[in-house]
């Protein structure tokens, strides 16, 4: 019975996010209007959205999945998984954290699915306010790796994992695979994360990728060579 209770709230999420009628854009900050035109001749695609969150709710990839795009979804909230296996079930759909190491690490959260859940202790006590009972779970992380196994291309590469996104993306390998364009969030919410914002402006420089824009907090990049 309990079982049957969780998948009817899952279903209620998914209706509650997807609405009844069809909606211009599902993005926070409308980065998915911005990919739908950038990829308007691509029906056919792929994406790795790494902190993917919902299906629908603040997703950049929904509109892409509706014109018949595919790929891997990555988060560290199980329910998150769950919601994306009823409602992208030919997509990879993985309940992990993405990092720069292979091993179990501690993430932090408010509810079983948010946003803001994280791997970054510091993350948390910046922006929750209840800073005195932060909860606290285990979560398998892996690198970039572990995703792509045999792919070299990559259509579009969504990273927004509430401050180590510098974790995840020095750890990819850009003589194996290749991006055409990359969503990333810049975290700018203390020293270490300004810092790693530099880095990852420097790498992606250096790997030919170059600056386009910003939608809020949402960085783009296109890569020259694709």
């Amino acid at each position: 019975m309990q079982n049957w209770f969780y998948k009817l709230r899952l279903l209620i999420s998914l209706l509650k996010y997807r609405g009844f009628f069809v909606k211009k854009n599902y993005s926070k900050n409308k980065e998915d209007l911005y990919l739908k035109k950038i990829f308007k001749n691509k029906n056919k695609g792929t994406y790795i959205d790494i902190g993917a969150y919902h299906p629908y709710r603040f997703s950049n990839t929904y509109l892409l999945h509706k014109k018949g795009w595919n790929g891997t979804n990555v988060d560290i909230n199980k329910k998150s998984i769950d919601l994306f296996n009823i409602a992208r079930p030919n997509d990879i759909n993985l309940n992990i954290a993405i990092g720069d190491i292979n091993k179990i690490q501690t993430f932090y959260f408010k509810n079983k699915i948010h946003p803001m859940n994280t791997l970054n202790i510091e993350f948390a006590k910046r922006f929750w306010s209840n800073k005195t009972n932060i909860n606290k779970s285990k979560i398998m992380t892996r690198t970039f790796n572990y995703l792509i196994k045999k792919i070299k291309k990559v259509d579009l590469l969504d990273i927004d994992v509430e401050g180590n996104e510098y974790e995840v993306i020095k750890k990819i390998n850009f003589k194996n695979i290749s991006f055409k364009i990359i969503l990333i969030e810049h975290s700018l919410f203390n020293a270490i994360t300004k810092k790693n914002t530099k880095k990852i402006k420097n790498l992606l420089l250096k790997k030919n990728y170059t600056y386009i824009k910003n939608f809020g907090e949402t960085s783009v990049y296109i890569n020259k060579l694709h």
